[in-house]
């Protein structure tokens, strides 16, 4: 059966965008998760895109903070092409970070908020970082300067406020090719240490381009989002497909029926 048989689906063609690599791509699809940010800005600035607690962002809003953040990483040293992890549970921050090391043409490593310090200090070591971004409740498990000694940059959650008040000018976004990588997702280790799968920005613009056809998604819905954004399916089919779609999201920290049932 196809699976998009009930679905509107939007134009595609063959295209080589690995080198001799031939696969079906969307036709119209933005350049990666910053390009379909900002289109979402300039079109609804004014409309809401994060909910969290007691507190709303507007596209605007939203991106003002992505690109203080930014500056403020460039700042500290990141450039294109640097890793920084991002031990970061379900809060606006994360998109914020995630949306800054994008215009910069960093890597963002989103790792499980439940990952031991020895798995943290592998996943550094073995994908090269040089930061790490993490809340402030899971300081310990932050690798010890001598168990990763490349992380220059360690922030706790808490420090990005003020970071974000360095009062640099927000730097251009970085030139990057669609297909270059723009994260990487690592496994939980369950049977093995933990290994790495690096996604393009092309990777994550099909993804949220299918999720809102799949989904139905568009500009005037709002979805709640409890799957952690560290991991696939919360980043594509819910943060980045509201995106995508121009909506709102609602931030959860974690899946509790009461919470959710307030929050919808």
């Amino acid at each position: 059966m196809n699976p998009w048989h009930a679905h509107p689906v939007p134009a595609t063609r063959v295209e080589a965008l690995y080198g001799d690599r031939i696969v079906r791509c969307f036709v119209y699809r933005p350049a990666g998760l910053l390009p379909m940010f900002e289109r979402a800005r300039a079109a609804r600035g004014s409309h809401e895109a994060i909910v969290h607690e007691d507190r709303r962002w507007s596209y605007a809003e939203a991106g003002a903070e992505a690109d203080r953040l930014a500056a403020g990483f460039a700042a500290r040293g990141i450039g294109a092409g640097d890793r920084v992890l991002m031990l970061l549970s379900n809060r606006p921050e994360f998109l914020f970070v995630l949306l800054a090391l994008q215009r910069l043409g960093a890597i963002a490593v989103p790792v499980g908020i439940r990952e031991a310090r020895p798995g943290l200090a592998f996943i550094a070591g073995q994908c090269g970082a040089i930061g790490i971004v993490f809340d402030d409740a899971l300081v310990d498990r932050v690798p010890l300067p001598d168990e990763a000694p490349a992380l220059a940059l360690r922030l706790a959650a808490s420090d990005l406020a003020a970071l974000a008040r360095a009062g640099v000018p927000a730097p251009r976004a970085a030139e990057r090719l669609e297909t270059d990588t723009a994260v990487i997702l690592y496994t939980s280790g369950t049977t093995g240490m933990p290994k790495g799968a690096e996604l393009s920005h092309s990777n994550l613009m099909m993804n949220a381009i299918a999720s809102v056809a799949m989904t139905h998604l568009n500009s005037h819905d709002v979805s709640l989002v409890a799957l952690p954004l560290f991991h696939s399916f919360g980043q594509s089919v819910q943060m980045n497909a509201v995106a995508a779609s121009g909506g709102s999201m609602v931030l959860l920290p974690r899946f509790e029926s009461e919470a959710a049932m307030k929050a919808m």
